[in-house]
Parts: structure tokens; sequence; C-alpha cells
């Protein structure tokens, strides 16, 4: 876990490596990707946790695993909306927790086991995306998370529901 007011950089061309492990990049510090960088599951069960302000970031950002080691990416900032741009999800699973993630100009590449997740309270922007299969079998699509005896609008900043919005010819395909 990584707290306090500072800011985070993995710099141009640097792989990190997960190996069984949960990074939580806590509230009030900020989070800056140089091009190029490769965030990978190695081995066992991996989550990257991002509450952070994240900082105008490089092109190339890859979200990628080797086989039999899951990667979560999970943003979970309801202060600050997020921005990941330019990047690459391959085989790794995205979750929007809470706040507003824009997911731009980027591409996922999925497996039967993957999926997208837009929890209660939680809005996913999709812009001029790709989202397809990886290899000759479907991925498991976009879970929206909700409550239907709920109310479906937002009151006092808050929603029982998961959002989602498609644009600028966002590709959702074999799902």
């Amino acid at each position: 876990v990584f707290t306090g007011n500072q800011t985070y950089t993995i710099d141009n061309d640097v792989r990190f490596d997960m190996y069984n492990s949960t990074i939580t990049l806590e509230q009030g510090s900020s989070l800056s990707l140089g091009n190029n960088v490769i965030i990978r599951g190695k081995r066992g069960n991996n989550k990257f946790v991002i509450k952070v302000n994240i900082l105008p970031m490089g092109a190339n950002v890859n979200f990628e695993v080797e086989p039999g080691a899951p990667l979560e990416v999970i943003y979970e900032n309801p202060t600050v909306a997020g921005l990941l741009d330019k990047c690459v999800f391959n085989n790794a699973n995205l979750t929007a927790q809470g706040g507003t993630l824009t997911v731009r100009n980027s591409t996922f590449t999925l497996l039967p086991s993957n999926k997208v997740i837009v929890k209660p309270n939680a809005k996913l922007i999709l812009d001029a995306s790709l989202l397809t299969k990886s290899g000759p079998s479907q991925w498991q699509g976009i879970e929206v998370w909700g409550n239907s005896n709920q109310h479906q609008q937002s009151v006092s900043g808050q929603c029982a529901q998961g959002t989602i919005e498609l644009t600028n010819n966002t590709i959702i395909e074999n799902a």
C-alpha cells in the first residue's frame, strides 16, 4: 500500500512484474506512467488498485498477464475523475469501483475468463476504444452492477447503479 501526498512514477520503458500481489495506491497522491510501461501479472492472483489522481500518461501503457496469473486493474476514486489514455489491456480485467474512469484510445484483448465490471456508484466511459477477444473463444463481456430495487439516478452524488457510456465509435465485440 502506497500512501501520502506523493507522486508515484513508473518511468518510460519500465516493466513492473507482479507475483501474487496487490498494489494499492491510496487517495491523496498521484500516479505518473511513462511511455511503453508494462504492468504484468507474472504468477498468482494480482491486483493493481488505483485510488490516486492519474496524471497525463505516456503512450502504449500495457496491463498484461502471463498464463495462470490473472491481473485485475481496479479504479476507485470518488473525488477525482481518472483517465487511462492509449492503454492496452492484454487479458487483464478492469473494474470501475467508484468515481468516474475514462478509458480513451485503448485496446482490450480478452480471454474467456476476462470481463469488465462497473460497480454501483461508478461510471466507466469507453471513448474511441476496442474491446475484443484474444483467441478463438468469446470473453465474458461487461457487467454493470446495481440494485434493481433502487433508483436509477444520482442522488446527492450517489448512485445505486453502475453506469457505462460508450463514445466516439467504441467497439465491443465477441463477448
